[in-house]
């Protein structure tokens, strides 16, 4: 649910587990008759945890992506329910404005959760399984703010203006780190490709004119 697939736990692991029987077993028949047998069990288990591990590693980048593209797009959606809200709509119907205007993986998730309310479910216990279904911190805390608005009878528009002020605020910290952290992750690059590649166009003109010369 939290990667956005129509898929159950069940089905999910059948793939882990043919992934985890079909690698091993193709790695058997390529290995049969060719290297030592602890080769071949060295092999083998290699594609035994890689049939494992490839599937979750998978699933967790779905869910990294989904985040992220939700992430990105709470502060313009939360803007224009805030608009409607102060313009005289109710909660719900800015939502319904929101799922109308805007296309995302959160405005999907929201419609779900709009959807589970008209069938009667509580608006508190459908945002809080959004919240958790989604785990993204930002809507989390958001959907906090919201339901405590609406049960102190506070301004829903201020509380919403407030915490997409924060989640600006979060967005651009968090752009700020990932820049501090450019230089570092470019070091290694730096220091075994470009800085080599650099020397020899330098120097390996030098060095085939000394040889050429003689010395």
């Amino acid at each position: 649910m939290t990667a956005g697939l129509q898929m159950s736990p069940g089905q999910f692991m059948s793939i882990v587990a043919v992934t985890s029987g079909v690698l091993p077993l193709l790695v058997l028949v390529m290995m049969s008759g060719s290297g030592s047998m602890m080769n071949t069990l060295m092999y083998w288990g290699g594609a035994t945890m890689m049939g494992i591990y490839i599937p979750r590693m998978w699933l967790g980048g779905k869910i990294k992506k989904r985040q992220k593209l939700i992430q990105k797009a709470l502060p313009d959606a939360f803007d224009l329910v805030m608009a409607s809200v102060e313009a005289g709509l109710g909660i719900d119907a800015a939502f319904a404005r929101v799922i109308d205007k805007v296309s995302s993986p959160f405005t999907e998730e929201l419609a779900r959760t709009s959807r589970e309310i008209t069938m009667g479910r509580s608006r508190r216990e459908a945002f809080q399984d959004m919240s958790d279904r989604t785990g993204v911190d930002d809507l989390r805390s958001l959907v906090n703010s919201i339901i405590q608005a609406e049960q102190m009878g506070i301004s829903v528009g201020g509380v919403i203006r407030i915490q997409t002020d924060v989640m600006r605020t979060k967005r651009k910290q968090r752009a700020e780190e990932q820049a501090f952290k450019a230089p570092v992750k470019m070091l290694f690059p730096l220091v075994f490709f470009i800085f080599p590649a650099i020397g020899i166009v330098i120097g390996g003109p030098a060095v085939i004119g000394i040889m050429e010369s003689g010395f």
